[in-house]
């Protein structure tokens, strides 16, 4: 596994990030490159004086996940990379497992972890390819009454064995290992997606360009999920993954059903703005929750990331 890198993009993620970087130096890999977006506690670790293995990279800004990660992804020298977040506690049998799955398929670009609570249950973070009605389903206020339709359990893979290996359409970010061959061939992570589905659509790109991603079961590891970007307010994550699914459906659907979707998030946001805006009347939310679902609005209205 010396051929291995591993790149880790970090913000304010001291408390996960410890952990996973000891689990990953348990395993053989060559490298292990963490990208730092400007956090506030990343100086508590001195990360490189774990191991000589680590290599710190200091962001003066938060850039961002796929800005941060193409930086790490041009630092490293493996014949495999690893993406993973700083909340997944890794193992070297599921890293070798991965690296032989890539070994063995010449089609196979990229292979995908099961991911599992902290309490050992299956996370069902594989999705089909997003369609409009699947990510207006998932994303708005009605989300609660759709997400048991067909089409919303069909997107979200319900029926996904997480013991049987298998090709996938789409796979989490959080921990996927890919072909530096494949990354050369294709390019980074589109920036165009700053914190969301930056992967889902690297997916597509891998696929479309005749490569395979692969499900390894025997590559079992435990993630917390979303660390870093539970810590931002709920209506500015709302609004960046709003923003996300509006901008992939305009580069592979159409300007209409992207102006479509737009309109539908941008009626959403303000319905919720308003809702937060009594609660703010009625003493249960405050000023800055109120100022962020405006926020959110506009950057849905106005195309506009909190990252540009």
């Amino acid at each position: 596994m010396t051929d291995i890198s591993i790149v880790i993009v970090s913000y304010n993620s001291a408390k996960e990030l410890k952990p996973c970087v000891e689990a990953a130096l348990a395993s053989d890999i060559a490298e292990i490159i963490v990208i730092d977006n400007a956090s506030d506690d990343i100086s508590e670790l001195n990360l490189e004086e774990m191991s000589p293995k680590i290599k710190l990279f200091l962001n003066t800004t938060n850039e961002g996940y796929a800005r941060a990660i193409n930086k790490g992804i041009e630092k490293s020298a493996g014949r495999f990379v690893l993406l993973l977040n700083p909340d997944v506690v890794v193992n070297a049998p599921g890293i070798s497992a991965m690296s032989e799955a890539l070994d063995k398929g010449e089609s196979t670009y990229a292979a995908a972890a099961r991911l599992d609570w902290p309490d050992g249950r299956f996370q069902r973070y594989f999705t089909a390819d997003p369609t409009v009605a699947s990510l207006a389903a998932r994303l708005i206020v009605l989300e609660p009454f759709l997400r048991n339709t067909k089409k919303v359990q069909d997107y979200l893979k319900a029926d996904m064995s997480p013991e049987i290996a298998q090709e996938l359409e789409t796979a989490p970010g959080a921990c996927l290992m890919i072909k530096k061959s494949a990354i050369d061939m294709i390019g980074g992570m589109d920036e165009r997606f700053p914190l969301f589905f930056n992967d889902v659509d690297y997916c597509v790109r891998l696929r479309h360009s005749g490569g395979r991603i692969l499900y390894v079961p025997d590559a079992r590891f435990t993630h917390i999920m979303q660390a870093s970007v539970s810590r931002m307010k709920p209506e500015l994550r709302r609004g960046e993954l709003m923003l996300s699914a509006v901008r992939y459906v305009g580069k592979y659907k159409s300007r209409a059903s992207a102006f479509a979707l737009k309109l539908m998030f941008v009626i959403d946001l303000k319905i919720r703005a308003a809702a937060t805006l009594c609660r703010l009347i009625t003493k249960k939310k405050n000023a800055s929750d109120f100022t962020a679902a405006l926020k959110a609005v506009y950057m849905v209205a106005f195309n506009k990331s909190l990252f540009e």
